[in-house]
């Protein structure tokens, strides 16, 4: 039976950086993350909507607290999950996110490593690819993209 959980965070994101930096606020705890070495994975099934990337929790640093940021509250369900095949974890998540009066619904899908290794990436990557083809057939409202909430934003 897979582990489901629920959680709703306040999030700004600094919109004039040349980084992508979130910070996470919850109650007088604040997070910053960062997001780097995004790449798209080319995939058999042409989805193109499988981003790479790496996340790097970093320090606050207070000067970035007066910086241009747009806000969102991101409400989220998600869903842990194993491949029974080869023992792998998978976070699949859905978020609602309000900035104002915009809304964005997106389905996110995370493979967890615990190993480093090329092959293991390249195994978890596998299984992330299967699953979406999988969940873009089945949910016909589901549509790829590569849309961040970054990128949302600045478009809105």
């Amino acid at each position: 039976m897979p582990y489901t959980l629920e959680s709703g965070k306040l999030h700004s994101y600094l919109t004039n950086s040349d980084k992508y930096l979130r910070i996470s606020i919850k109650g007088e705890s604040k997070k910053v993350i960062s997001k780097e070495n995004s790449e798209i994975i080319k995939d058999p099934y042409g989805l193109n909507c499988i981003i790479k990337r790496k996340e790097i929790k970093e320090s606050l640093n207070p000067s970035l607290l007066v910086l241009p940021s747009k806000q969102i509250y991101r409400k989220r369900k998600y869903f842990i999950t194993d491949n029974e095949k080869n023992r792998n974890s998978y976070c699949i998540l859905i978020d609602r996110c309000t900035s104002g009066a915009d809304e964005l619904f997106q389905m996110e899908i995370e493979g967890l490593l615990f190993s480093a290794s090329e092959a293991k990436e390249q195994e978890t990557v596998k299984d992330i690819v299967d699953i979406t083809f999988h969940l873009i057939r089945k949910y016909e409202a589901l549509k790829p993209t590569t849309l961040t909430k970054l990128e949302w934003l600045n478009n809105h």
